[in-house]
C-alpha cells in the first residue's frame, strides 16, 4: 500500500506590517506533526505545492522540504486556484503509483495515530471511496469538538492538547459524510476523475461535486471517527481573505460556482446538495 500526501500553499505576506501572515506557523506545525505520526508507518510520498504565495518565507520553507527524503516539493509562479492546485499534485501522486491520497490542509494538526485506523478500515471496505477523520477545530463545524486556535502555543503544547483531545473524541462510529482531512481510493479517482477545473470561479463546492460524481458510481463516502485531526477551518477565509474579500463577494462566487453545478448536472445537483447538508449534519451530530 502506498500513500501520497497532497499538500498545497497559498500564503499572502502582510505588506502592512511586512511580516508573513500566520499561515507559515500554520503550515509548520501541519508538516512537523505529520511527519511525527503514524502515516510513516506506511510506504508514503508527499508533494508539496507552494501555490503563487508571495510570502518568501513560506516559499523558502516548503523548499527547504526537498531535503527530507519523501518530499517532492513544487512551486507555480501564480495561484491556480484549489480544483487545479490539487490536481496538478494528484497527477504526480498518481504517476508516483499511490493507492490512496490523503488531501491535507495547511491548518490541519495531526495527533501521533490518525491514519492507521483509517487506511485499515478502507483496506477492508474495498466499496468506500473516500474515507475522512473527524474534526478538532475552532470553528463551529456541526459535529465538530471545540477548542482555542493552537497556534499561539509552543509545538509541544499544541500537540499535547490535541492528543488529549483526539483521544478523548475517538469512537468506533463509522457514517456517511465528507471533512478534511479525506484518504481517497485512487482506483475511485482513476474511473469518475479529479477536480473540475472549468469553474467560473477557482473554488467552492468541488469538493461536493466530486462526492457527487463518486456517489453516481456507486462509491461509498465516510467519516470515521476513530480518528481525529484538528482543522483550524476556514483559516485563510476567515481569518486572512476577509479583509481582502467581503463575505458576501465570497457568498457571491460559491453562487456562481452552484449555478455552474446545476447547470452541468440538473435538477439532480439541487437534490444532491440538500441531500449532503442533511448528510454532513447527521454524520457529525
Amino acid at each position: 500500500m502506498r500513500v501520497g500526501l497532497n499538500i498545497i500553499n497559498h500564503s499572502i505576506k502582510n505588506m502592512a506590517i511586512q511580516q508573513p501572515t500566520p499561515h507559515l506557523i500554520a503550515l509548520k506545525y501541519c508538516i512537523q506533526s505529520l511527519l511525527a505520526s503514524d502515516i510513516r508507518e506506511f510506504d508514503w510520498v508527499m508533494v508539496t505545492l507552494d501555490n503563487g504565495s508571495t510570502c518568501r518565507e513560506s516559499e523558502e520553507y516548503i523548499e527547504s522540504l526537498g531535503d527530507i527524503e519523501g518530499i517532492i516539493p513544487l512551486r507555480v509562479d501564480k495561484n491556480l486556484g484549489i480544483p487545479r492546485a490539487r490536481n496538478l499534485v494528484s497527477r504526480e501522486l498518481i504517476d508516483a503509483e499511490c493507492d490512496y491520497i490523503v488531501e491535507i490542509h495547511s491548518d490541519h494538526f495531526f495527533p501521533s495515530v490518525w491514519a492507521r485506523p483509517i487506511l485499515e478500515h478502507l483496506e477492508k471496505n474495498l466499496g468506500i471511496g473516500i474515507e475522512c477523520s473527524g474534526i478538532i477545530s475552532t470553528c463551529p463545524f456541526p459535529g465538530a469538538k471545540i477548542i482555542d486556535s493552537i497556534y499561539t502555543l509552543p509545538y509541544e503544547d499544541a500537540l499535547s492538547l490535541v492528543e488529549m483531545t483526539a483521544t478523548r473524541e475517538c469512537k468506533n462510529i463509522i457514517r456517511p459524510g465528507l471533512v478534511h482531512p479525506a484518504i481517497k481510493r485512487v482506483e475511485m479517482l482513476n474511473q469518475i476523475g479529479l477536480y473540475e477545473e472549468d469553474l467560473p470561479v477557482n473554488q467552492c463546492h468541488e469538493d461536493v461535486e466530486e462526492v457527487f460524481r463518486a456517489k453516481q458510481e456507486g462509491w461509498h463516502v465516510v467519516i470515521n471517527r476513530n480518528s481525529f485531526v484538528y482543522h483550524h477551518q476556514y483559516y485563510s477565509r476567515g481569518v486572512i481573505s476577509a479583509q481582502v474579500e467581503p463575505m458576501d463577494q465570497w457568498l457571491e462566487r460559491l453562487k456562481q460556482n452552484t449555478e455552474f453545478f446545476i447547470q452541468k448536472h440538473g435538477a439532480l445537483w439541487v437534490w444532491w446538495t440538500v441531500e449532503y447538508n442533511n448528510m454532513i449534519w447527521d454524520a457529525l451530530s
